[in-house]
């Protein structure tokens, strides 16, 4: 407790320090030169300009609405209840553990960082300095990801058919073969500037531990694989030959090595999608290209025993009438792949077992197939059941909806407008909410706390203050999202808040959009019906002058798609709050009287949505 009451008056006393961006950027807080919206770039310069073209019409009414603003801001309740509590509080608590030291001398000392913001700022910087890793949850990564991901299909198909059929290298088959040649020698460079998960589920990019990471872990396969490839470039002579099938062969590795990032791609990609039928196609399509890639090596390897003849014990093979062999290899490739995908079926062709390693293969196949095929033609039947049973589910809820409207005779306008709008929040991915995940319910009270702090962290972090204090302190903040935070979910159309309603909440939005309609008073009555600034995307706030003064909303606030907010109603945080982090109370307390003075300020003309004022000067 008293190392975090330092960690905050330390923070008033060193204001002017944390004014500069370059410790607001070390905090992970944005830019703070803009106006409460984040949106809204600062200040005065383009205020003035936009106001100024229109200052002969909009002057009396301009004059009247400044007038009416300094008459009515009054502080709020949780303003007034910080200038008068908070006072106390803190200069009876603090002044024992953050208060200027005299020595000896009776000259005053500065009071000294506490030690963990010290190592805060310093463990900020040294990421800043030393992140130079690739991030591998970015979307470039992603992008790297599965266009390797193509590269590896192409191997996984090449290599077999390449060492059945002895093809030579050449033409645009060459081209190929050296592109990817080049791009898995090249990848090896790249991946030591990668980031990694650590153990605690953190990502590591300082470049030299990244380096050591993948030096201990894939490098010495990698390096080998790439070896194999430029040895397989420069073998030539038939002595060499056996030599360059082995390496080859082992090529087959690096597939199983980037399994697990494909599978977290193809995550990814799913996650994305909003409708469930393409998540069924991408599932099937994934279950078809396994089977399919299953059958041809299998006929590769077909292909291979076929046509040593002089190893059969029989002196016959399949192909030894000639009859496949003499259209070329496209054809003996297309019926030995006919022959393969048969054995997970029940079709049949011509093509027969003809000596005894045939015929032990061919024993082998059926039986592996039978396994393989059974167990993806089950995941198929269990995909396509599970989305025919969440498509009955939707179409049972939607007569259940018809049969209401025909019970009540509701109008045949009225019932489609509801219609079109559940259909709409029904295409859409519906958000998730922590008591929605099973699996939470598994983690431990510790770890459900630092999450909620991690979720609302991310929430407050478009606010330039609130973002910075919730970088710094998480006890406190942890204390005031209890008392103050909530979610909203709202549907398309419904209001916010609406003119001259009071308020005493600041909305942060989470998802979804919001539209805000300008009264008479308000001073972006002004701005056209389709002004970008009058809507409230994600990551974006409002309101915020309702936080520290006696406020009446001067428009409407609806919302035009399914919205999902935050709201800070700082009416509810009590005394008891107030008492108990008295120095994270006395940094609000600062920026609440910095920004009523900001706001009383006669140039300044507060609003629902932007408020004139450069938070560099809080």
């Amino acid at each position: 407790m008293a190392s975090r009451q330092q960690e905050c008056t330390t923070i008033v006393q060193a204001g002017p320090q944390l004014r500069t961006s370059e410790t607001r950027t070390s905090l992970g807080a944005p830019s703070t030169n803009v106006g409460v919206s984040s949106r809204r770039v600062s200040v005065s310069s383009v205020r003035h300009s936009t106001w100024k073209m229109s200052a002969n019409a909009m002057s009396t009414t301009s004059s009247e609405r400044l007038s009416r603003h300094g008459e009515m801001l009054q502080p709020s309740e949780f303003a007034v209840q910080l200038t008068q509590q908070a006072m106390l509080a803190v200069t009876s608590h603090v002044s024992h553990t953050v208060s200027p030291v005299t020595g000896m001398s009776g000259r005053s000392k500065a009071v000294p960082v506490s030690a963990s913001f010290q190592s805060f700022l310093e463990e900020a910087t040294s990421k800043m300095n030393s992140a130079i890793a690739w991030n591998p949850e970015s979307a470039s990564r992603t992008f790297y990801v599965a266009f390797s991901m193509a590269l590896l299909l192409f191997d996984a198909f090449a290599l077999p058919y390449t060492l059945a059929w002895s093809v030579a290298e050449g033409g645009s088959w060459m081209v190929a073969v050296w592109f990817a040649r080049l791009f898995w020698s090249i990848d090896l460079g790249i991946s030591f500037f990668v980031g990694y998960q650590t153990g605690d589920r953190k990502i590591e990019r300082r470049w030299c531990l990244t380096a050591k990471h993948f030096l201990r872990s894939w490098f010495l396969c990698d390096a080998t694989l790439v070896v194999l490839d430029w040895y397989d470039s420069g073998v030539s002579g038939p002595h060499s030959m056996p030599f360059a099938r082995v390496a080859r062969v082992l090529r087959i590795a690096r597939l199983i090595r980037q399994c697990t990032p494909m599978y977290v791609v193809l995550q990814k990609f799913k996650a994305r999608l909003k409708i469930k039928a393409s998540q069924l196609v991408i599932d099937v399509s994934i279950l078809s290209l396994m089977l399919f890639w299953f059958a041809h090596v299998l006929c590769c390897i077909w292909y291979v025993i076929g046509k040593h003849e002089e190893a059969s014990d029989t002196q016959v093979t399949w192909l030894s009438n000639g009859h496949y062999s003499e259209f070329g290899n496209r054809y003996e490739y297309l019926t030995a792949l006919h022959w393969s995908l048969t054995q997970f079926t029940p079709a049949s062709m011509e093509v027969r077992p003809h000596c005894s390693a045939e015929r032990v293969f061919n024993v082998i196949v059926i039986f592996v197939g039978f396994v393989a095929g059974s167990s993806m033609l089950a995941t198929l039947t269990a995909l396509i059941t599970q989305y025919r049973m969440q498509v009955g589910e939707t179409m049972r809820k939607m007569r259940q909806l018809s049969d209401f409207f025909e019970q009540e005779k509701v109008g045949k306008e009225l019932a489609r407008a509801i219609t079109v709008q559940i259909t709409g929040v029904l295409r859409q991915r519906q958000r998730l909410r922590a008591n929605q995940v099973e699996l939470l319910a598994l983690v431990g009270s510790r770890l459900k706390r630092e999450l909620s702090i991690e979720v609302r962290r991310m929430h407050l972090f478009p606010h330039p203050f609130l973002g910075a204090w919730a970088q710094i302190d998480s006890a406190c903040l942890h204390s005031f999202v209890d008392h103050t935070m909530n979610d909203m979910q709202l549907c398309i159309g419904d209001a916010l808040f609406s003119e001259d309603d009071p308020g005493n909440c600041m909305f942060f939005v989470i998802a979804g959009s919001l539209l805000y309609r300008p009264g008479d008073l308000a001073r972006e009555s002004i701005f056209r019906d389709t002004d970008p600034r009058l809507r409230c995307e994600p990551g974006e706030f409002c309101a915020e002058v309702a936080l520290w003064f006696d406020w009446c909303h001067l428009g409407t606030m609806t919302t035009v798609a399914p919205t999902e907010v935050a709201v800070v109603d700082a009416s509810k945080c009590d005394s008891a709050f107030i008492r108990r982090y008295a120095p994270a109370v006395k940094v609000l307390r600062s920026y609440a009287v910095a920004f009523q003075h900001a706001m009383k300020d006669p140039l300044s003309d507060p609003s629902d949505l932007t408020c004139d004022i450069d938070y560099n000067d809080l």
